[in-house]
């Protein structure tokens, strides 16, 4: 038996056979290979393209799919409020890897606060001598990130009331493992159908509460106060937003996720000092990161400069479209 071991090199091929199943950490991406992708508010829907969108989808539709994880988000109807969603429920499948077992997040909006913890208990997964594949880091009672080490991903999640928000930050190659990116939030938007005209809800109010059955609980004049009190800074899709929902919720947890934080430095992905207010006007909206932990707000940041931000002009204030029902998938 020794003599075929060695005769056949079967000892080599053991070796071989071990050393493919290890666990390999992908090198960090240039900011110029890495994406990110938010949903927030309304809801709000900032794309990998760096498009963003305002929709009123119900049901569960996937924000993120890939070989590596699935983000599962569910928009629910906020109040019995006609054509009013939010986000209410955000499940995270990391998928069983070389580097990590089969892993489920789960965050509801009806819990008082955030899971610390994955479905079967966990908080992270080591391998090669302690170090960390996948790790679960709760920045406060409605904060969580998850990061996914071996593929240089961070998800983060945030509970701000009753509501949810949710971003991801992953390299370009890594988003591409999808079979399909067709029905993918973050990659295709949302339907057509249920993208709703921001900019021409805020200059056109009476109109657009009268075509989409919404009910306006602040004028638009003292929501745009009020938003601009937040910081001087909020422009452009962001601050429309800000208006957009003070304007028709009057709640607080939907004014806060679309306050930007501008900030001259590029993101670093272990980065958690305090943003710096103040952009340059060549430095264009790109994308949405938490950044600041301590300071309670959802954070955005300029990621790179060749891409801006578009707002859809699908729909005209007289086309009211009913909405459609998105069909919850199967989380395997």
């Amino acid at each position: 038996m020794r003599k075929d071991w060695r005769e056949y090199g079967c000892a080599k091929m053991n070796l071989a056979r071990s050393h493919g199943n290890r666990c390999h950490f992908l090198p960090p991406s240039s900011h110029r290979l890495v994406r990110y992708c938010a949903l927030f508010g309304d809801p709000h829907l900032l794309r990998f393209d760096g498009t963003f969108e305002t929709c009123s989808e119900e049901g569960a539709r996937p924000l993120v799919e890939n070989r590596y994880f699935l983000i599962q988000v569910t928009n629910a109807n906020v109040h019995g409020a006609h054509l009013t969603t939010s986000v209410n429920k955000v499940t995270v499948l990391i998928r069983e890897h070389n580097c990590t077992s089969r892993l489920r997040y789960e965050a509801a909006a009806e819990t008082k606060r955030l899971s610390d913890a994955f479905v079967d208990g966990t908080t992270h997964v080591s391998v090669d001598q302690h170090k960390h594949s996948v790790e679960l880091l709760r920045q406060d009672p409605d904060y969580v990130e998850l990061r996914l080490r071996y593929i240089d991903t961070s998800i983060h999640l945030r509970r701000q009331g009753p509501y949810l928000s949710v971003a991801v930050r992953a390299p370009l190659h890594v988003l591409q493992t999808a079979d399909s990116t067709a029905y993918q939030l973050c990659w295709a938007g949302c339907r057509k159908s249920d993208v709703i005209p921001v900019t021409k809800a805020i200059n056109a109010t009476s109109e657009f509460a009268n075509c989409y059955q919404r009910k306006i609980h602040v004028p638009v004049k003292l929501a745009t106060d009020r938003c601009k009190s937040l910081s001087e800074n909020l422009t452009g899709s962001f601050l429309d937003a800000c208006i957009f929902d003070f304007m028709l919720t009057g709640l607080t947890p939907y004014c806060i996720p679309p306050i930007l934080c501008y900030s001259r430095r590029r993101i670093s992905r272990d980065d958690e000092r305090p943003c710096l207010f103040g952009r340059p006007s060549s430095l264009p909206l790109s994308t949405f990161l938490f950044t600041s932990p301590s300071s309670g707000f959802i954070t955005l940041q300029p990621m790179y400069s060749r891409f801006s931000i578009n707002l859809p002009t699908t729909h005209t204030l007289h086309q009211c479209i009913p909405r459609n029902t998105g069909t919850e998938l199967p989380l395997s």
